[in-house]
């Protein structure tokens, strides 16, 4: 799975064209906007609206990997409790029965064998879960999902293509952004909102994100 968190960005894209035509906007924010941003946050997603129908259909017609991950909702449920002990700010579900779609389990549950793999070195209780059942199963799941994708055409086409309209929207991204910090200041809820660190994991302020599929919060937060 990429480690780019693609709905997020789109999230934060629809947001920004949010502040930008916001009534308290200045005339050079909204000009930063539609003569900086619009057009390749426009390209942006409408690539990544293709992406989520051809993620749709991929999952209608492979509905054996959803079962799969689903029936690994007790021991995900286990090991999650343990890895919020240890670090209480990471991103996951409460369960995977939380996440409506394939690859939002598919995230989830690869974020956590990632926690695994990152402290398996310098702490024992991730070494004892990497041994457990969830760890020993998930793996070999989350791979033959991988490669289904992979052999899956239209889906890979519309993979590229987002990933190729993402470097142009993210750059003019960054640009409206300081534009936004200038006009309406760093503490701001318009420059929190489309900020990635701190917009995220606070209440009404965005989603919890647990990888490129986030629940998609409310918009305007300030």
């Amino acid at each position: 799975m990429s480690s780019i968190d693609y709905a997020r960005f789109a999230l934060i894209l629809q947001r920004c064209k949010e502040v930008a035509d916001d009534q308290t906007a200045t005339a050079q924010l909204r000009a930063a906007y539609h003569e900086g941003l619009s057009a390749a946050a426009e390209m942006y997603l409408s690539a990544h609206a293709r992406v989520v129908e051809a993620e749709r259909e991929f999952e209608q017609r492979n509905a054996h990997f959803a079962e799969a991950l689903g029936a690994l909702d007790g021991l995900y449920c286990s090991v999650r409790l343990v890895v919020k002990e240890h670090f209480p700010d990471a991103g996951l579900p409460p369960s995977l029965l939380d996440c409506p779609t394939l690859f939002e389990k598919a995230i989830a549950v690869e974020t956590l064998l990632n926690i695994l793999d990152d402290s398996l070195v310098d702490e024992t209780w991730a070494a004892k879960e990497a041994n457990a059942p969830f760890a020993k199963k998930a793996p070999l799941i989350v791979r033959e999902l991988g490669e289904a994708v992979m052999r899956s055409g239209p889906l890979v086409v519309k993979l590229d293509e987002r990933a190729v309209a993402y470097a142009p929207a993210f750059e003019r991204h960054l640009v409206f952004k300081r534009a936004v910090r200038q006009a309406c200041g760093p503490v701001s809820g318009q420059y929190q909102s489309i900020h990635w660190r701190v917009a995220w994991g606070k209440e009404g302020a965005g989603p919890v994100s647990w990888g490129p599929f986030s629940f998609r919060a409310p918009f305007r937060t300030w």
